[in-house]
């Protein structure tokens, strides 16, 4: 009995110190809770019918911490939602770069080096500190009423994280409100030179109530766009069809939208509290005296890919002849325009978060489809 009680105790020994010498598991190290949500919807921006969402989840150091002095850990997820959805829906999200319902986008590095896709940032002292992209794992989101988010990833350096918010979560509304532009101008900016010969150049900015002219200063949505048209007497815009063309030198030309090599944005984008630039489409012109029907459909991406902006703006624009103090809307290094920043949308406004991002060009949701 005896001999029994010691060799009970000895096996204990060796369960103990087998027990003190095994190494915890990544996943019980390596747990985040979440105590704050946003998401960010962009609407059919792929042009794959799945509505896109940024889903940001700020730990609590993060969450508490004062613009200017930003400490804590961060995680974006890039969702790839289903149609029609303007809310994340519940579901189990799967990690991919196919761009399919109920996937998230795995991390990667665009051509210059900045993450996109989903990953986690690490902020000390205001900076960004460390950045872990997400390459593997599952994302869970239930809802009923609040959202219970969980789920277990693993990074680039092959780390494994689990997390758990529950919450409210606001939605900010990112997308286009063509029909809320209702008034405009026609600036006419100088004839220019192209490949067949000299054209007259025009920048047409149209944008809702708030809006003022030409800084484009508001809350509600605005457009700018640089047309090329043939030159005629009156300098005003021939009617017709006029195509989106990147660098463009012809006449029933449009310029498509691009950032000069001062930092400003040239050519013609579609501002909400996001920029977005057109790179293909089409708009038909009819002008009869100072009324003017502009029925236009672009595209963010080349081809007439990614997301659609068209409607149909039908009304007076006033005319505002801009030539004798022009400046070059090329791409060229003096261009200095002012750049033109939203100040919100109301209800569709988004909050001003610790995350500085976009959608890149090298997103294989967009290139894919080229």
């Amino acid at each position: 009995m005896k001999r029994l009680f010691n060799l009970g105790i000895l096996l204990l020994g060796v369960a103990l110190v087998f027990s003190a010498c095994k190494k915890k598991s990544p996943i019980d190290e390596n747990n985040i809770q979440f105590v704050k949500a946003e998401s960010t919807y962009w609407g059919d921006y792929y042009g794959n019918t799945n509505s896109i969402f940024d889903l940001v989840m700020y730990d609590n150091s993060l969450a508490v911490s004062s613009q200017g002095n930003l400490n804590g850990i961060e995680a974006i997820f890039d969702i790839n939602a289903s149609p029609g959805s303007t809310e994340i829906p519940a579901g189990t999200y799967k990690s991919g770069t196919s761009g399919n319902a109920y996937t998230f986008q795995r991390g990667d590095y665009d051509t210059n080096d900045n993450p996109y896709g989903s990953y986690f940032r690490v902020w000390k002292n205001n900076k960004v500190t460390e950045t872990w992209l997400i390459k593997s794992g599952d994302l869970i989101v239930q809802k009923s009423g609040q959202y219970i988010i969980s789920g277990i990833i693993t990074t680039e350096y092959n780390e494994a994280y689990e997390f758990r918010y529950n919450g409210s979560m606001e939605t900010f509304d990112v997308t286009p409100w063509p029909e809320t532009l209702k008034k405009g101008q026609v600036i006419f900016e100088d004839r220019v030179t192209g490949v067949n010969g000299d054209r007259n150049m025009f920048t047409i900015l149209l944008g809702g109530n708030d809006v003022t002219f030409p800084g484009l200063a508001g809350n509600d949505d605005a457009m700018r766009i640089e047309l090329y048209s043939p030159i005629n007497i009156n300098n005003t815009i021939e009617n017709g069809t006029y195509y989106v063309e990147i660098e463009t030198e012809n006449y029933f030309r449009i310029m498509d939208g691009f950032v000069g090599n001062d930092g400003n944005d040239y050519g013609t984008w579609y501002y909400t509290s996001e920029a977005f630039k057109v790179l293909s489409g089409d708009m038909i012109v009819s002008v009869s005296g100072n009324n003017y029907n502009l029925d236009y459909e672009f595209f963010i991406g080349e081809n007439n890919t990614g997301l659609k902006i068209s409607g149909v703006y039908n009304g007076v624009l006033a005319y505002v002849n801009n030539s004798a103090q022009v400046k070059s809307m090329m791409r060229a290094p003096g261009a200095t325009e002012s750049k033109i920043t939203r100040e919100g949308r109301t209800t569709k406004q988004k909050t001003l978060t610790p995350s500085s991002r976009s959608k890149s060009e090298n997103d294989p949701r967009m290139t894919k489809t080229k």
